[in-house]
């Protein structure tokens, strides 16, 4: 539930920013999309460091706010919430995907994710180790933005980071 509440934040950014991507890309205004996917993905990140930072750091205790059977999931709301930091740094990128006409993109970027995240777990169980569940989740999260990344600076042409 706590996750899921902190993952609402770059979705309310999401509808906030949606009718002006619709706007930038009809109109063929690329700077201004490129602008706009900064500023956004940029806010969201910044807005969401300090209160990941504070859910991690008091895992336990808010954790405890949802009964004393709970206290021992602080390590998985730990990595759930580093996971969801991932996503919040690569930005609105299925957003934009869906907005232009590029959900195609965003689609098959989430199935190759998912054969990631199946593959590396099948890898550790074929050499004798287990990987937990919520490390996929991650991994699927880290996977499926980075490719979409890739689609939004191939197809749209926005300067997904600056280094990329």
């Amino acid at each position: 539930k706590l996750v899921a509440m902190i993952a609402l934040m770059p979705v309310v950014f999401n509808y906030v920013f949606t009718p002006e991507i619709s706007k930038h890309f009809v109109d063929k205004n690329q700077s201004r999309l490129t602008d706009l996917y900064v500023t956004s993905r940029n806010t969201v990140f910044l807005l969401t460091i300090p209160v990941m930072l504070f859910l991690i750091i008091y895992a336990s205790e808010v954790m405890s706010l949802f009964g004393s059977s709970y206290i021992n999931g602080n390590k998985v709301i730990a990595i759930l919430l580093l996971g969801q930091l991932v996503s919040a740094y690569f930005g609105s990128t299925v957003t934009f995907l869906v907005l232009s006409n590029k959900a195609k993109w965003a689609s098959i970027s989430g199935i190759i994710a998912m054969g990631i995240s199946i593959i590396i777990y099948y890898i550790f169980e074929w050499l004798g180790g287990k990987i937990e569940e919520v490390f996929l989740i991650v991994i699927f999260q880290f996977f499926w933005n980075w490719f979409c990344c890739i689609g939004v600076k191939h197809t749209l042409k926005i300067k997904v980071f600056y280094l990329v």
